[in-house]
């Protein structure tokens, strides 16, 4: 479960990495990933490839250790299944909050630009890759 001050971290991450990008940017896809076992670590990853989806591209951004926001807290040895569907669900909750309040708004999204959850081991993912461009629209 997040706890309060892990969501209030997660929104306003979110919040900054949004505003900050840079406008003229075409946005295709939003990639939302996270770990919990070697790191605890949210990243927020704005795709702006043309035709842009959940390839696990996010992951390579790491390595640049800009923009990634550390999470102690997250760290889990103990359940890495249930651990990984808790935190996963609660950060859709999270995103899918600030999507509903307008935030994603701010940026200059494609038609159909989609947003995904990912769990860095492949613990967890969001929405199942056949329901995208569903209830997962930016």
């Amino acid at each position: 479960m997040l706890s309060y001050l892990e969501k209030k971290a997660i929104t306003r991450y979110i919040k900054n990495r949004v505003a900050a990008f840079p406008k003229e940017e075409k946005v295709h896809f939003i990639q939302a990933g996270y770990q919990i076992d070697q790191a605890g670590l949210f990243y927020l990853y704005i795709d702006t490839n043309e035709g842009a989806g959940p390839d696990g591209s996010w992951t390579l951004e790491l390595a640049q250790e800009e923009g990634i926001l550390s999470l102690p807290t997250f760290q889990s040895f103990k359940d890495y299944d249930a651990q990984s569907e808790k935190k996963g669900e609660l950060i859709k909750k999270v995103i899918l909050k600030l999507r509903d309040e307008g935030i994603f708004k701010e940026l200059n999204l494609a038609e159909g630009c989609d947003i995904g959850i990912e769990e860095f081991d492949g613990g967890w993912s969001w929405p199942e890759y056949e329901k995208r461009k569903t209830e997962n629209l930016a």
